[in-house]
């Protein structure tokens, strides 16, 4: 008995593998905001992150990155930067459109994801937070967008929240 049970269990689980169990999940439309923010790394997307909506028309790319460090005359800064990205947005805007993963189609790993807060802008001043499309396993499919965001021309750097990590003068003294 105990052989027929455990030979079920494993044509079941083997089944499972290759059926998708659902369809990619659904991503809403994106809030249209007056105002944006960055957060410290964030494990889930921006509330309010979706797909920019029809109407909203995007003249340039914020990105928000923690823990840049940058080196000034007394030594170094960490904080957080706020990234504007402007030229032919395009191929970004359709590689954040892109669809999700279907499935999962195997079980998916114990792992947390970081997820980017990203913003759209108009020239009106309003943001919109973008999500990523998903993995089969809910993570971010980031490579394509960001290759692209990467292509874009950065045209303003505004830090926030930094504080000092190192003295060049307490480094010199040892």
């Amino acid at each position: 008995m105990a052989l027929a049970t455990g030979s079920a269990t494993l044509l079941l689980l083997a089944g499972c593998a290759s059926i998708p169990l659902g369809p990619p999940p659904v991503r809403e439309v994106a809030t249209v905001s007056d105002t944006m923010s960055c957060p410290d790394p964030i494990l889930n997307p921006l509330p309010g992150a979706g797909l920019v909506p029809e109407d909203f028309e995007v003249v340039a790319v914020l990105e928000c990155a923690n823990g840049v460090t940058r080196e000034d005359a007394d030594g170094v800064i960490a904080g957080n930067e706020v990234r504007r990205y402007e030229g032919d947005l395009t191929e970004f805007l359709d590689a954040m459109a892109a669809p999700s993963d279907p499935g999962p189609a195997a079980v998916c790993p114990a792992v947390g994801y970081a997820f980017r807060a990203i913003w759209a802008t108009d020239a009106a001043g309003r943001f919109v937070p973008m999500s990523f499309p998903l993995t089969a396993c809910g993570g971010p499919k980031e490579d394509e967008p960001l290759a692209a965001l990467a292509r874009l021309e950065v045209v303003d750097r505004t830090s926030s929240g930094a504080g000092r990590v190192e003295l060049h003068e307490a480094t010199a003294v040892g």
